[in-house]
């Protein structure tokens, strides 16, 4: 899982994205039968997970991760929420700077 997920942000953080694994019922490791996927999608109920990256201008400090135990993206409502969050987030780490 943490593996993953430090994929998951390594790919967010370079393009200043969000992104989002919207079943990971249907990801490639789990259909392939990983023991990490099978654990987080079987045992855990994990689902969904969405990792915004906490970005100023070039300095990254880290994502905003969150999982669902639904099969369903989170919601562009949603999204929007944890990216304000995280523009805050951002800011305030640098008032505190």
């Amino acid at each position: 899982w943490e593996l993953d997920t430090g994929r998951q942000i390594a790919r967010s953080i370079p393009d200043a994205q969000t992104s989002q694994v919207e079943d990971l019922s249907q990801s490639p490791e789990y259909l392939a039968g990983g023991s990490t996927y099978v654990h987080l999608v079987d045992g855990e109920g994990l689902r969904a997970r969405l990792c915004v990256p906490l970005i100023e201008d070039t300095t990254a400090f880290g994502c905003i991760v969150l999982i669902s135990p639904q099969n369903r993206p989170f919601t562009p409502d949603q999204v929007a929420l944890v990216e304000t969050f995280a523009t805050q987030a951002v800011i305030a780490i640098e008032n505190t700077r």
